[in-house]
This record gives structure tokens, sequence and C-alpha cells, in this order.
């Protein structure tokens, strides 16, 4: 399963797909037929409910979520995704931002970053989906100077030695 990022896009993308196989938009509410039309007039659907109230909200309701709002909404969430990806390393945040002298990422980790997970909260993702995205894995630190492997100190010269020294290869 992907990360919280590529599982957004694949609901984007399917609600993009739903929208434009619909009837032509925008759609209205006519009360009088309680029906809701496309834009060339056609039935889209009949509001059916308990009351008169009712029937108006349902109609009203689906109208006001025709394709095109869908399409907004789409193009909307796919802004937020462009600023919320993954940092070159691959696990945090960059839309989340950094803090502190170091410049740490405030999300360390994309599938923890709230404001995508508000997103994925509004397209459906349930706890148990989110338990099986796929969490990006910092990579392997480099074993560089200083993080894991002492220098080669075999060049020093005596001068600098101190009383303890030993030649490192």
């Amino acid at each position: 399963m992907p990360d919280l990022h590529g599982w957004i896009s694949r609901q984007i993308a399917k609600a993009e797909a739903a929208a434009e196989a619909c009837p032509p938009w925008p759609w209205t509410f006519n009360p009088d037929e309680d029906a809701v039309l496309a834009a060339d007039d056609i039935r889209v659907v009949e509001a059916f409910a308990l009351s008169s109230r009712q029937q108006y909200a349902v109609g009203a309701h689906i109208a006001a979520h025709d394709p095109a709002a869908v399409l907004r909404r789409c193009t909307a969430d796919r802004i937020i995704l462009e600023f919320h990806q993954q940092d070159s390393g691959g696990t945090a945040c960059i839309g989340c931002g950094t803090w502190g002298d170091c410049q740490d990422w405030e999300t360390s980790n994309i599938n923890d970053c709230p404001t995508l997970l508000a997103l994925a909260l509004a397209l459906g993702l349930t706890d148990e989906q989110r338990r099986q995205l796929h969490r990006p894995q910092p990579p392997e630190p480099d074993r560089a100077w200083g993080i894991g492997q002492p220098p080669d100190t075999s060049h020093v010269p005596a001068a600098l030695r101190g009383p303890n020294w030993k030649a490192q290869p």
C-alpha cells in the first residue's frame, strides 16, 4: 500500500474520474419537480424524503455537490499535496516546515502530517487503512567521518601527536 501522500493522490484521482463521468454541470435543484437537474435540464436524480423540508434539503445538498464542486475540491487538495511532500530524505513532510536551531523537521514522517491526515479523513481513510499504509523509513546514516568511523590519522606529524596518540589507518 502507498504512503499517506500516495493514498490521498489515488482518492483524488478516483473522485475526479467519477465527477468527469457525470452529466453536465452545474446542477440545480428544482423543488417543483423534486429533482436535481443537469445543465442540459436532464434529470440527474429525484429527491425523495420523509418531509418536504427534508426533500428540499436533500435536493439542494446534491446540487451543491455537483461535479464542478467536486473538481474544485480535487484541485484544492492537489495544491495542498504539492506543499506537503516528502523531503529529499524521503520521510519528513516539507510542508510542515522545520523548527529549532538545527532546523529539525516539524513532522518527521509524512504519514504523521496533520494536514495530510485531515485530508485523508475527509476522503474516508479508516484506521485499518492507515495501519496498512507504507511508512517511509529514513535512509541508513552515512558512515563518513564524525558519524561512525574514525579519521585516518596515519599522516599526523609527530609535533601534533599527544602522549596517548595511536595511528589510525
